[in-house]
């Protein structure tokens, strides 16, 4: 085994996974081989059952052990059929211990068909966000031969990444998956070779230039089908009439020899030759733009389908919109509870109930991501029940106090609201609502709230630099601002509280206008690094759709005043070249190019589709040096410094200090350098370097 990891690097190998069987029975060895993959510059990670996780001091130990050796990452199974032998414990154990010394992994779920034990298989997963779930159908090998053929999904149809891994296994052998090619004999392609007669090298580029193996790899099985079909002979093939999944198609075609030898001879045509080089060239290419991988599919893509989803699309272009999200949502590693907490910390399970339920994305989610829409979507309605409520309260107060407030966010679309009509986007659902209280009646209002019945701490600290400790009514969150956002942040706000527009329906609430509305969204976001982007998306494109006559001067205008305008251009650019929302391409023309604005704009579109933090739960260290890259000059910097000991700064971050969520000083500290270390290598260009995932959870508190 040393010996094929040391020739491995030689041979073009980039990582290796060590898996089994259970390879840590044999750690010393997975300890032995990981050093030695990492001296000769490979990757390596490992998947695992976690038994060693029992407790959680054996957890940290055992993981300690891993990641000193040089583990980059890890996978744990964990399923039915693993927690029968162990429980969930073990699982609870490991991922807290990889959440502590920040190791990323996976956790891997087998499922079948309507798998009603999904959502307990999650439940030890549930409270962090460190490890990724994916979904994976039980395929007929085993003892899941025996399983009722409905118990299969019976999915044939797309490319096998796979068979792009190949995997030497405990005899020696050199196989064209970690799957069921284990048992396919010398005769299958499958079966690529024996070490004992030829070398790691040889059968590596074996794999790589076999014309069924890379049919696989490019274009899947089926194709294989296709092809054969069309081959003369072959018309009567003894096809089955249904196949259990992937796996089992794979293994009929390959299963015969003279199937094999016809079609390697017409795979190895010039003309399906070049069909799969310039198959190659697109992906690749497609990878260079960023456009492939589970990170585009759980973000972007999964962006423009849940907005194509709100406008009706998934029913008006039914077969269109139904082939884009099998590419989508049909991913193993599509992490469905992950995007269930992200659409609903966007506000969005209302507005794309209806898709959920559809078959282009029941067919792939498990019934744990549409139970936990449409309870979300439940919430939403009840909520704003309460915010209308509580707005009507808000009214008749300031009126009493003699004062006025402004709408922030979520509430101001709320009170603007026309009636949604097919085809367009509707609007997204409001969590807090947030209102802005001038001319020193913040802490009035507040305290006249508390006197009558209010929930909240009458000496709390404040909870930002512009905005007082919040107060409850019906369990909903009215936090009361004094700025429209931070100091150093520097808006316009004198400028867009000119231009507010009285609340329909109000006599003493208002809200900014459409530009005002605009700008506090992207730079929100910004302010957020860039987390729940599909939030101010929709709020542009919502605002875009009813406000075609959009004043780009003076928005424009406002944005450049800011001390940090790229937290405006920045997002708006990602926003528009992800999602084609229809950004006037006037205002793009001020997004800073100069090349230290390069890796932020990249940071930008790793985390605004898929990272879902609030404002407090990021490590300031990384916040700040993020805000400080923002700013146009030095003295925006040294103003934004100076900013962090004025008293309400200084004020709110005390609150923040005492948040039982917050993490220990020497631990964001080592999580900033682990930031920093990133952000040099998107500065220097090493885009390749490191993975989408990676960079978010880095940049994660």
């Amino acid at each position: 085994m040393e010996a094929i990891v040391t020739e491995a690097a030689s041979a073009g190998v980039q990582s290796f996974l060590f898996t089994g069987g259970e390879p840590m029975l044999r750690q010393d060895v997975v300890l032995r081989l990981i050093g030695i993959a990492k001296k000769a510059g490979l990757g390596a990670t490992v998947t695992t059952n976690g038994f060693w996780g029992q407790t959680l001091p054996a957890a940290r130990q055992t993981l300690s052990a891993l990641r000193k050796a040089g583990l980059t990452f890890f996978t744990l199974s964990y399923d039915r059929y693993h927690a029968k032998f162990q429980g969930p414990e073990p699982a609870r154990n490991i991922v807290r211990a990889a959440e502590e010394i920040g190791v990323p992994m996976n956790v891997t779920i087998t499922r079948v068909a309507n798998d009603s034990e999904v959502a307990d298989l999650i439940k030890p997963f549930e409270g962090s966000r460190h490890p990724r779930l994916r979904f994976y159908d039980v395929q007929p090998v085993g003892r899941a031969r025996k399983l009722p053929a409905e118990s299969l999904r019976g999915e044939t149809e797309g490319a096998c990444q796979g068979a792009a891994i190949p995997a030497v296994t405990d005899d020696g052998r050199l196989t064209a998956c970690n799957g069921p090619s284990y048992f396919q004999p010398a005769t299958s392609p499958l079966n690529v070779g024996s070490l004992d007669e030829s070398s790691l090298t040889e059968l590596l580029r074996k794999h790589r230039d076999d014309p069924i193996l890379e049919t696989i790899r490019t274009f899947g099985p089926a194709r294989l089908r296709e092809e054969l079909s069309k081959i003369p002979g072959f018309e009567d093939f003894e096809w089955k009439d249904s196949y259990s999944g992937i796996c089992d198609l794979c293994i009929h075609i390959n299963s015969h020899p003279d199937a094999v030898t016809a079609l390697r001879n017409r795979l190895s045509s010039p003309e399906l030759a070049a069909e799969r080089a310039s198959s190659r060239i697109v992906l690749q290419g497609v990878r260079n733009r960023g456009e492939s991988g589970r990170g585009h599919s759980i973000g972007v893509a999964a962006a423009r389908l849940w907005i194509s989803a709100a406008r009706g699309e998934h029913v008006t272009q039914k077969q269109s919109w139904g082939e884009t999200a099998a590419k989508v949502f049909g991913r193993a590693d599509f992490d469905w509870p992950q995007m269930a907490d992200y659409l609903a910390a966007c506000g969005v399970s209302r507005t794309i109930l209806r898709a959920v339920t559809r078959p282009a994305v029941a067919r792939w989610a498990p019934k744990v991501f549409a139970d936990r829409i449409q309870e979300d979507a439940l919430k939403q309605g009840r909520r704003e029940l309460v915010q209308r409520n509580v707005l009507g309260v808000l009214d008749a107060e300031l009126a009493e106090l003699g004062a006025s407030a402004m709408l922030l966010k979520g509430a101001a679309l709320m009170v603007r609201t026309s009636r949604d009509e097919p085809g367009r986007l509707p609007r997204r659902g409001v969590g807090d609502i947030d209102i802005l209280v001038r001319d020193g009646a913040a802490e009035a209002l507040r305290k006249r709230l508390l006197q009558r019945g209010w929930s909240g701490s009458v000496d709390a600290r404040r909870t930002g630099p512009h905005h007082l400790a919040p107060v409850f009514l019906h369990g909903l969150s009215v936090e009361i601002h004094t700025r429209i956002m931070p100091w150093f942040w520097r808006l316009p706000e004198r400028e867009m509280l000119g231009h507010a527009q009285p609340a329909p329906n109000y006599r003493s609430l208002s809200t900014l206008d459409t530009e005002g509305m605009m700008l506090h969204a992207l730079m929100h976001c910004a302010a957020h690094l860039f987390g729940c982007g599909l939030k101010a998306a929709w709020d542009v494109a919502w605002l875009l759709e009813r406000e075609p006559r959009l004043d780009v001067d003076r928005l424009r205008s406002w944005a450049d005043s800011c001390a940090m305008p790229a937290g405006f251009y920045l997002p708006a650019k990602v926003i528009h070249d992800s999602l084609d929302v229809a950004i006037p391409a006037k205002l793009l023309e001020r997004v800073p190019n100069e090349p230290r604005f390069g890796p932020l704009e990249r940071v930008a579109r790793l985390r605004l589709f898929v990272a879902m933090e609030g404002a407090y739960e990021l490590n300031p260290f990384t916040t700040h040096g993020i805000f400080l890259m923002m700013h146009r000059s030095w003295r925006g910097r040294a103003l934004h410094v100076a900013s962090l000991f004025a008293p309400h700064t200084r004020e709110s971050r005390a609150s923040a200090a005492n948040s039982p969520t917050r993490r220990p000083l020497a631990a964001q500290i080592r999580e900033s350098a682990a930031s920093w270390k990133s952000y040099r290598r998107l500065a220097s260009g090493g885009r390749e370097a490191i993975s989408r995932e990676r960079v978010s959870q880095l940049f994660d508190d």
